[in-house]
């Protein structure tokens, strides 16, 4: 009776360190890169440095973008939807400082270092989607009429509406959050200086019908190919309206 007990007793050390191997194995691979995927607050973590650290070093680089702008400019700020932008449109004039996944906070706190900013013959401001994970409307909205006022009185600043998207890719209720955030963007610069708001969804409806899929792309968020020149033309002839600035279109 006393042997199988203490057969037992002597096979606990063996069975805890097998634990506490499996144990560090288990912990070791959701720390790795290919583990880290399955926890949600890792990931999550994970993305965010990644973001981080993209953003840095497009702050980085507009900053040598930026030391040899020439005044005149018309400086594109805004997210992926400006980072992606071909400005050759405005001849030597165009200026892109989008950096994909940027906010309104984020344009906030880069702006005042853009040395170009205060040289431009126009700013065109498109941001507020990315705000919509986290941020109320209304919270967003001031923020943009910050950021304009950031920016000196004698610059024209085009703020350009947040483009509607596609719903069935996973942002059930976004667009109905993008026209309450377009609208209060709208009563917080329209009463601004030399700030021009620029609709953008009465253009696609006008170009493409109700059918909002046949100017994204297949994320449902960001404008293709069409949805991009569509984009440019609307800009382009709201600057040239407002300020003689002509594009160039093949």
């Amino acid at each position: 009776m006393i042997e199988p007990i203490l057969s037992a007793m002597r096979l606990v050390p063996a069975i805890w360190s097998v634990y506490v191997v499996l144990l560090h194995v288990l912990v070791i691979g959701l720390l790795s890169g290919r583990g880290r995927r399955f926890v949600p607050s890792l990931r999550d973590y994970d993305e965010s440095i990644k973001v981080a650290h993209f953003q840095a070093q497009m702050r980085s680089f507009h900053k040598r973008i930026d030391e040899s702008a020439k005044p005149g400019s018309v400086v594109f700020v805004g997210a992926s939807g400006v980072q992606g932008l071909n400005l050759q449109r405005f001849g030597g004039v165009g200026l892109n400082l989008g950096i994909g996944g940027d906010t309104s906070e984020g344009v906030l706190e880069r702006l005042p270092t853009y040395r170009s900013i205060g040289g431009a013959e126009a700013v065109v401001l498109a941001i507020g989607f990315n705000d919509l994970k986290l941020t109320p409307e209304e919270t967003t909205a001031e923020r943009i009429g910050t950021i304009v006022d950031t920016i000196p009185e004698d610059v024209h600043v085009v703020v350009c509406a947040v483009c509607p998207i596609d719903e069935t890719k996973g942002f059930a209720g976004y667009n109905e959050r993008i026209r309450r955030l377009n609208a209060a963007t709208r009563v917080v610069v329209e009463g601004k200086g030399s700030v021009t708001f620029l609709e953008f969804e009465e253009h696609l409806v006008g170009a493409f019908g109700s059918d909002y899929t046949k100017f994204l792309e297949v994320d449902g968020v960001h404008l293709n190919a069409a949805g991009r020149d569509l984009w440019i033309d609307v800009v382009a002839s709201c600057l040239s309206e407002i300020l003689g600035i002509e594009s160039k279109k093949e």
